[in-house]
């Protein structure tokens, strides 16, 4: 079926105008304003997510897995053992003998960044067989991008504003964690604004169904 050529050219200016949005968030920070582009940068993030990801209506899981595939980011979807363990206390009692198997696994005070597939397999053996299923439905929770969205993305916006995260005494292949910042989540918005134009102007549908604006 032949592309709308008028169509696309209104997709066009769309992402041309968010592309502008995004790398104006720099901008903004220098001016005195750093919390409202941080704020900004994981809006855009997390509208974008939640289209990229679409028809999945998880917009939690959407973040996390929009930032993981298409933020060019590969912190993004390793695993904070720590946060996983909070993660997982903040859930029902249930989970709290998994949130003990990870922090035994995991003691600290130093942490690495590692894979969902390492964190399961250390702790395997700690867990029943349908605890291993549940943690690995739920490591997500743990991940770099679930913590720019639980601590930074939640609270900027429902309590005006949220603030740049450092991660001390934890390392990625030998090297110092790399801080949730705004120029960090500025490089993943635009990471995602390209895929969400690439999906658009490849089949000249908005994100690449019509449907995901529905």
């Amino acid at each position: 079926m032949p592309v709308d050529q008028a169509k696309l050219g209104f997709i066009v200016a769309y992402f041309d105008d968010l592309e502008r949005k995004i790398a104006a968030l720099a901008g903004l920070s220098e001016n005195g304003y750093e919390d409202e582009a941080l704020t900004l940068a994981l809006v855009y993030i997390d509208g974008l997510a939640q289209r990229l990801c679409w028809p999945s209506e998880q917009n939690g899981v959407n973040f996390v897995q929009a930032l993981a595939e298409f933020s060019n980011d590969p912190e993004m979807a390793l695993v904070h053992p720590l946060q996983l363990a909070k993660a997982l206390e903040r859930m029902n009692a249930s989970w709290h003998p998994i949130a003990a198997a990870v922090r035994t696994a995991f003691p600290g005070p130093a942490y690495e960044l590692l894979s969902t597939s390492t964190i399961l397999s250390t702790v395997a053996r700690a867990l029943t067989a349908q605890q291993g299923q549940d943690l690995a439905r739920e490591a997500w929770r743990g991940t770099i991008a679930a913590i720019a969205y639980y601590r930074m993305r939640n609270p900027a916006v429902h309590a005006l504003g949220a603030s740049t995260l450092s991660f001390g005494n934890t390392t990625h292949a030998g090297n110092p964690a790399q801080p949730l910042d705004l120029p960090r989540l500025q490089q993943a918005a635009s990471h995602l604004a390209a895929e969400a134009r690439r999906r658009s102007e490849s089949t000249g549908d908005w994100f690449g169904n019509d449907l995901v604006l529905s």
